[in-house]
């Protein structure tokens, strides 16, 4: 943010300078200015210079901008400037499938897989997009093959392989296979190189499977030696704090640990206080949100889903708008407050990151159905249930 003021008066001075514009545009996107950044982008590659990783920022703002059709034509002039470099499939893979285009994330991830057979990276997205779908025996083959290639690599990142396996354990534990789950993690945790930040990652993870399993003075420890890893600045940026409190937290709520629960939660939301609601961190604060409403503050719960709605704009088409919107219309609903609990389910309904979700979709129109119940219309109520009855 504090480059933008600078190179702005640069540019007022050199005007078309191609390298004082592509900085200023990165600089606006770094500072969340998507509108300007886009239009700095797009006058500085009109001078025809073939930059692809401009060409990729410039598809980025235009994702942010809610702007797919035009986002996916510039991610298109990536690819041909570099057919065979992965960012321009993958950021395109998910923002096909945060609008609800899964086929048209799965072909994507399949392009980056056949360009290079021998990267890890199709592979790696190949398991995430199985994996966001639910279907988690599909995700763990690709994570197992990602690894299969990271390893084979003469010089591999340890942060790309630590994420993998990170991926993998939590494909496993979503499938309940507990000792498998534990392997990969121990696995990842045994990786020379891998940064204490993402030491912190597997031991708070470690947490999450040993309270599922009822282990839980090993669960407690586990959380607490990730907290400690994580307090200092030097191990982890604030956003890597509040990654890691959230996953310690919900391994608290599983623990049955309410105190420590909701103290933690507090200050995660204090963390979260001043920073603008954008698609960067709006998970955050909807994770955090629906952890509050676990722990029975439903007032915390509220306030977050309201701070989500507010920034409607920047994360139009994330699935945490419809979350809110839902979480806040059974809120209305609970309280009696029929018409804006109407008005907030129909809301979400007809929000796109909703729809790529069926359980999510489900919920929201039983929760209609219910406010159709309590209005006197049973046929709409009827209708409303039979298609979260088809959706799942």
């Amino acid at each position: 943010a504090e480059a933008v003021p600078v190179l702005e008066r640069a540019l007022a001075l050199k005007k078309d300078d191609f390298d004082i514009e592509s900085e200023l545009g990165r600089a606006y996107n770094a500072s969340e200015q998507y509108e300007q950044a886009a239009a700095v982008i797009e006058r500085a590659l009109q001078q025809g210079l073939r930059d692809y990783g401009l060409t990729v920022i410039l598809a980025r703002c235009y994702v942010r901008m809610g702007r797919l059709d035009r986002a996916k034509e510039v991610f298109g002039r990536a690819k041909k400037i570099n057919p065979k470099e992965s960012q321009a499939y993958i950021e395109q893979g998910y923002a096909h499938f945060y609008t609800g285009e899964f086929d048209a994330a799965r072909q994507e991830f399949e392009s980056l897989i056949a360009v290079d057979t021998s990267s890890p990276l199709g592979y790696h997205h190949m398991g995430s997009y199985w994996a966001h779908k639910g279907y988690y025996a599909e995700a763990e083959g690709y994570f197992l093959r990602a690894i299969q290639l990271l390893e084979a690599q003469p010089r591999h990142d340890p942060e790309d392989i630590a994420d993998t396996w990170d991926c993998l354990a939590d494909a496993r534990l979503l499938q309940r296979k507990y000792p498998e789950a534990e392997t990969a993690l121990r696995q990842g945790l045994a990786e020379p190189g891998v940064s204490l930040f993402w030491r912190a990652v597997y031991l708070a993870h470690m947490g999450r499977l040993f309270a599922a399993q009822g282990r839980m003075a090993e669960a407690k420890s586990c959380c607490s030696q990730a907290l400690v890893l994580c307090e200092s600045e030097a191990n982890c940026n604030r956003q890597g704090w509040i990654n890691i409190a959230l996953w310690v937290d919900e391994a608290y709520a599983g623990q049955g640990r309410k105190p420590e629960a909701l103290a933690l939660a507090r200050r995660i939301r204090d963390a979260l206080r001043d920073a603008k609601v954008s698609s960067g961190n709006v998970g955050l604060v909807g994770t955090l949100a629906n952890l509050f409403r676990t722990l029975d503050d439903a007032a915390e719960a509220e306030a977050l889903w309201h701070r989500i709605v507010a920034a409607r704009d920047a994360v139009s088409n994330h699935q945490q708008l419809g979350r809110a919107l839902a979480g806040l219309a059974k809120a209305y609903l609970t309280r009696g407050q029929l018409a804006e609990a109407r008005g907030l389910y129909l809301q979400a309904i007809e929000t796109r990151g909703l729809q790529t979700d069926a359980r999510d979709m489900a919920d929201a129109l039983n929760g209609l159905a219910e406010v159709y119940d309590k209005e006197g219309r049973p046929g709409e109520a009827q209708a409303a249930r039979r298609r979260a009855a088809e959706l799942l």
